[in-house]
């Protein structure tokens, strides 16, 4: 017997899939399904039963084989014991596999038998495999109970089937992606990051991904069929819990269990119990090096659970959320957090500095997109003071030069050039000059680039500023190299050779 088991898209469907398509020659598989909202006493065994009639020819009547109605145990057992000799004979004649899918919903008799074979057909030409959602599967489930009695039996395997790893989900993206269309590698890392490794969710990513270049559409929404299969788990919560759920995914994907009580008003007891049942449901999951933190075991399952929040409570509640963070002892080592909830709860004044702040620790780690990403933000927050919004708009263009991102870097550059113009900052105006040439060098802009550089030579030589006087002829040089324009890269050269000491 073995065990296949994973989250559900973690792949055990294809698994089982090829295995099928791998059996030795001669030996057939069977294939039955424990049905959700149809569970009906053996119906996988009955339906794998039938199959083996109809295909060996052998009078099996599988219809003899119905639970019996009754609780006799010894009813029960003669029952298990004409199943697993039906299973060894037809074994003998041609060895075969029995499959049994989505066991997470199998009825209670299936569960005993499962049990009963176990430890009766150890020596029978058979092979039954049992897959399963573990995600499905909490300590209190049946199925719990019958993996763990199996475990210490020698001739049972389990296989879980965990996530794919990035180079893996890479192999996977390559192997589906068609050859003839070319994707943009963001788009691509986006799939990578946002799947975990899970390969529905990649293929689901992916497919979403071709569909948008197609169409011209950049976004990368969540898919209609992964949404499905996600609340598929989250209707069977009770109001409340499914209420704090809420509150616990716009906290973040990671949350403190007395942080989330403050904000869901939640007693002790009662927060233990939900935090017990989302644990068993593998919503959640805690950090065993920090106890008492908790964090959403696929960012997926949080995007599907904010999705169902009315946009009135996300608001307010992005708002309580932030001002209470505020309260809490790490509140400035929580800048993020604190831009991220301010931005969505529409307090764009308060949201303004945190975002800056971000931006700076980010740029300090050299983390440069998301840098960018936080400067953008703070200046679509609309800061009011002028200067404060010219040095925003000259740190996003450094993090987009760091990017390699120069035309976005020239964009923000030109802003800050009308700027320093307009307040006859000569010294600062010059520096972004020179700043801005570069970024237009880069972006194929030569004459505009050309046009910078000798604008920022002639203000450095009426502010008499040697050392900017010498960068700016030493870029006009280089410029002028490039284009192979020999004569003048002599005539600056010449020109910056007095300024080196100074």
């Amino acid at each position: 017997m073995a065990f296949v088991c994973g989250d559900a898209g973690a792949g055990k469907t294809r698994t089982v899939d090829e295995l099928c398509r791998h059996l030795p020659r001669g030996m057939r598989a069977y294939r039955a399904t424990c049905l959700e909202y149809a569970p009906s006493p053996m119906g996988p065994a009955v339906d794998i039963l039938a199959a083996l009639e109809a295909e060996t020819g052998s009078r099996t009547a599988a219809v003899e084989f119905t639970a019996p109605a009754g609780e006799d145990p010894a009813d029960k057992r003669h029952l298990f014991e004409r199943v697993a000799a039906t299973l060894r004979a037809a074994g003998s004649q041609h060895p075969f596999a029995a499959v049994i899918d989505d066991a997470h919903w199998a009825d209670t008799v299936t569960l005993e038998l499962l049990q009963f074979l176990i430890g009766t057909l150890h020596d029978a030409r058979v092979l039954i495999v049992v897959a399963y959602r573990t995600d499905e599967i909490s300590e209190s489930h049946p199925l719990h109970a019958v993996i763990a009695r199996a475990a210490r039996a020698r001739n049972v395997l389990r296989i879980e089937l965990g996530p794919l790893s990035h180079a893996e989900i890479h192999e996977l993206i390559d192997a589906t992606l068609p050859k003839n269309l070319r994707i943009e590698p963001e788009s691509l890392r986006s799939v990578r990051d946002r799947s975990e490794g899970n390969p529905l969710f990649a293929e689901e990513f992916l497919k979403a991904v071709v569909d948008n270049e197609r169409s011209g559409d950049v976004r990368l929404a969540l898919p209609h069929s992964l949404r499905g299969l996600l609340l598929e788990r989250l209707r069977r919560l009770p109001a409340d819990d499914l209420r704090l759920l809420e509150i616990a995914a716009l906290i973040g994907r990671r949350f403190k269990a007395a942080f989330l009580a403050r904000i869901g008003a939640r007693e002790a007891g009662s927060l233990d119990a939900f935090l017990r049942m989302a644990l068993a449901e593998h919503f959640l999951m805690e950090d065993e090096e920090e106890p008492g933190c908790f964090s959403f075991r696929h960012a997926l399952t949080r995007d599907t659970i904010l999705d169902g929040v009315l946009a009135m409570h996300v608001r307010t509640m992005h708002l309580v959320i932030a001002r209470e963070i505020e309260r809490e002892p790490d509140h400035a080592e929580r800048v993020v957090e604190l831009a991220e909830h301010y931005w969505s709860a529409t307090a764009f004044a308060e949201c303004a500095g945190y975002a800056q702040t971000a931006g700076d620790l980010a740029n300090a780690r050299y983390a440069y997109a998301e840098a960018a990403a936080h400067y953008e933000r703070a200046l679509a927050c609309g800061v009011a003071d002028p200067a404060t919004c010219i040095v925003l708009h000259e740190k996003a263009a450094s993090a987009y030069t760091s990017l390699g991102a120069s035309q976005k870097a020239a964009e923000h550059l030109e802003i800050a050039v009308d700027h320093y113009t307009a307040t006859r900052d000569d010294g600062r105006l010059v520096q972004v000059y020179l700043d801005l040439a570069v970024s237009l060098r880069r972006t194929g802009q030569t004459d505009r680039a050309f046009e910078a550089l000798r604008r920022a030579a002639e203000l450095s030589t009426v502010t008499g500023n040697g050392r900017l006087l010498l960068k700016s002829s030493v870029q006009l040089a280089l410029l002028h190299a490039m284009v192979e324009n020999w004569s003048e890269v002599d005539v600056h050269l010449r020109a910056a050779e007095p300024l080196l000491p100074e």
